[in-house]
């Protein structure tokens, strides 16, 4: 079976998936650039519709990129949530009061009794631990201080350029860079050439993408190492 009758016959069985999931798909089939990168990634040990999922999961995340803000921003807005954490954590070791009791909370149809201070939640837990399980708000605002913590290295490293009025440039640039790097992990190499082919399949620009435009664009943009999940 040829590659466009794999993905063929997964948008025939698959009508109820997202529409843009089965965009993507149509264009992987009709697109005269795939027809020529097929046997490369054939022959590279790749399948149809591993490429199709990685083509997938590299739009969806583009298109997530160009609705971002910019790094800049997002840093600053996450070191300001770590830094009014870290006050109310603060805050909390000094209000004696609110050790005296924890109100009810209904979360998705399980009760759980909320502890305002570390004693409290240890009273809690000592005197009867059967009846509700305790959620301790210290124990969640230092578990957001360490997210915090970790975030900023976790996203990609300029992982847009902005140009003023190119929308549809930017989620391709972001494309390719997510692509690339699952072509790395999968297969040991980006292959700009299909990085390329795959990229004017999938947005179909007024100027198609060259190989020499995709090293240029992970040349600019590259990602960062993540460090843990992101």
């Amino acid at each position: 079976m040829q590659p466009r009758d794999t993905l063929a016959d997964w948008l025939h069985t698959n009508t109820s998936a997202p529409k843009d999931w089965r965009l993507v798909c149509q264009r992987l089939i009709e697109s005269p650039d795939m027809q020529e990168a097929w046997p490369s990634l054939l022959k590279a040990g790749a399948t149809p519709m591993q490429i199709f999922n990685m083509t997938n999961d590299s739009h969806q995340l583009a298109r997530q990129d160009v609705l971002r803000r910019p790094n800049t921003d997002e840093r600053e807005s996450i070191e300001a949530v770590r830094k009014t954490a870290t006050a109310l954590l603060s805050a909390l070791q000094g209000a004696q009061l609110l050790d005296r009791g924890a109100p009810l909370l209904d979360l998705d149809g399980q009760t759980v009794a909320v502890a305002w201070t570390t004693d409290c939640a240890k009273r809690l837990e000592e005197s009867n631990p059967s009846v509700f399980p305790v959620l301790a708000l210290p124990d969640l605002l230092r578990t957001l201080c360490l997210q915090c913590a970790e975030l900023p290295d976790r996203t990609p490293a300029n992982s847009i350029v902005r140009r003023r009025g190119d929308h549809d440039g930017e989620a391709a640039r972001a494309f390719l860079r997510h692509l690339a790097r699952r072509f790395r992990d999968a297969f040991g190499g980006e292959m700009p050439a299909n990085l390329a082919r795959i990229a004017n399949a999938v947005f179909q620009m007024a100027s198609p993408f060259t190989d020499d435009d995709v090293a240029k664009v992970l040349r600019q943009s590259p990602f960062k190492k993540e460090k843990g999940i992101a």
